[in-house]
This record gives C-alpha cells, structure tokens and sequence, in this order.
C-alpha cells in the first residue's frame, strides 16, 4: 500500500544504485573509510529543496501515522484476524514502540477522530499516502472501537452495527 514519492520513482531512472555505482542521495568515494557526501543533484530529481527543518515530533507523528494506517488497512481486509494480532505482530514484527500498546491500542487511546483528522492534515499537505484507511474513518464516524464494548472485528467492517451488535473483543 505505501509508495514512495514522485521523486524516488524519478530517482529509479536516475541509475541511482548507490554503492553499486558510487551513485545514489550520497556520493560513495572509492575508499570504504571516506565519508559519504550529499549528492547535491538528488534534491531537483526528489522535487525538494534543501533546509527545510522538520521538528522531531513531526518526523515521528509522520512515520507513526502511515504505520497505524497501513494497519487499519490490514485490518480492514480481513489480512489480520484480530488487533490484538495486529498489536503483537507490529510490536515484535516491526518494531512498533511497545509502550505504546500496538497501533490499535494507540488509535483507542489517541481516539480514531484525531488520528484521522491528522491523516487528513497530511494528506492535504503530501498526497494519497496519507488518506485515512476507511476502517479508521468508519471508528472516527461510529465511536466504535479496537477493544472494549465497542470493539470491531475486522468480520465487522464496513456492515451496520446497532448498539446490541457491539461485542466485547479481548
């Protein structure tokens, strides 16, 4: 589901197979022990420009963001059986930060409205990549939940559920 940007697509074309060829976002000198330098050409085939600073917070919102999306999609296409099984594979699989409780925990917690309308902000600011899988805009719009009296199951999603229909999920 993830793709990178335009300018990595562009940067493929570019023989840009790093150590491979010396040539990639760093120029690689012939000497294993020098150091790489930024190869200055890479930013007009990236479409970006240099100095622009990005705050700690927001590289980690960033990256955090598109892994708890990428999850809800798993999860909404019945890929996985439970967020249960979604939390402990993200937490041993991929090295989801485990105080955290998983990204289905972590969306209980933050609340599915403001994960989705920080997903929204990004989308408009980068593009797809960051649009709302529709199991998270389906909790934000709903209050239903991962866990709890409210929990979904990925057999649940996208089918209209009445309050006796919400099932206790552990």
């Amino acid at each position: 589901h993830l793709r990178g940007g335009r300018g990595v697509a562009g940067a493929d074309g570019e023989e840009r197979l790093g150590k491979k060829n010396g040539r990639a976002f760093y120029l690689y000198g012939k000497d294993k022990k020098s150091k790489k330098e930024v190869d200055e050409s890479v930013y007009a085939v990236l479409g970006v420009t240099p100095g622009k600073q990005i705050s700690a917070e927001e590289i980690v919102e960033r990256c955090a963001l598109q892994m708890v999306n990428e999850a809800a999609l798993c999860f909404g296409e019945g890929i996985l059986r439970s967020a249960r099984d979604g939390d402990i594979g993200a937490i041993f699989g991929l090295g989801f930060p485990p105080f955290r409780g998983g990204p289905f925990r972590w969306v209980d917690r933050v609340g599915a409205l403001e994960v989705v309308r920080k997903l929204e902000k990004y989308e408009k600011l980068f593009g797809k990549r960051f649009s709302p899988a529709p199991v998270l805009v389906e909790l934000a719009r709903t209050g239903d939940r991962f866990y709890g009296d409210r929990a979904l199951s990925p057999a649940d999603v996208g089918k209209p559920r009445s309050e006796s229909a919400a099932r206790v999920r552990i």
